[in-house]
């Protein structure tokens, strides 16, 4: 079920009449991000795995689509608990891109994890559906192989930047642009 479910999320993303019918609202990305990793507390607990928000002192609010940026947020640190390593660390940042006359040009959000890392091969692959870098793990850690997939076509979607940075045994950071 969690394979549909996935499969209709990405499915319903990559309609067009969805991406001209996406609802916008205030999005405040602080309250959101914390939220995020309060909701996947659980999980990092249970794989002895520490949480790390570095958030700025004025909260972030963007326009955009709460769904999506939950989604972006939501898969992109699960994804970072599940691949990390024990006793390892997940830390979300959010910054501003640029400001001028208090205008700000965009936002950043940096999901970088201690964990197994990834070959610079793996890296170009890891957004295709079902791709896994560790396929000795995917029946243990009871993913879909979609999460990736999903945070790149929401982040699409909202008109934002993906990448991803990554070094065997280090680690691997996401970094969003909205």
């Amino acid at each position: 079920s969690k394979i549909i479910s996935d499969l209709l999320a990405l499915s319903r993303l990559s309609e067009k009449e969805f991406d001209e019918s996406i609802k916008t609202t205030q999005v405040n990305l602080n309250t959101l991000i914390a939220k995020t990793n309060e909701r996947l507390a659980a999980v990092a607990k249970n794989n002895n795995i520490d949480l790390v928000c570095i958030l700025p002192k004025d909260d972030i609010v963007i326009e955009s689509n709460e769904s999506l940026v939950e989604a972006i947020l939501l898969n992109g640190i699960k994804n970072a608990v599940t691949y990390n390593v024990p006793n390892g660390k997940v830390t979300t940042t959010l910054s501003t891109l640029s400001k001028n006359d208090h205008h700000t040009n965009g936002v950043r959000i940096s999901i970088a994890d201690t964990g197994i890392g990834m070959s610079k091969e793996d890296t170009e692959k890891i957004f295709d559906r079902f791709y896994r870098v560790d396929k000795s793990r995917s029946r243990a850690t009871g993913g879909s192989g979609l999460g990736l997939s999903i945070v790149k076509s929401a982040v699409d979607t909202l008109g934002g930047n993906i990448a991803v940075e990554s070094e065997l045994g280090k680690g691997t950071t996401l970094t969003i642009s909205l």
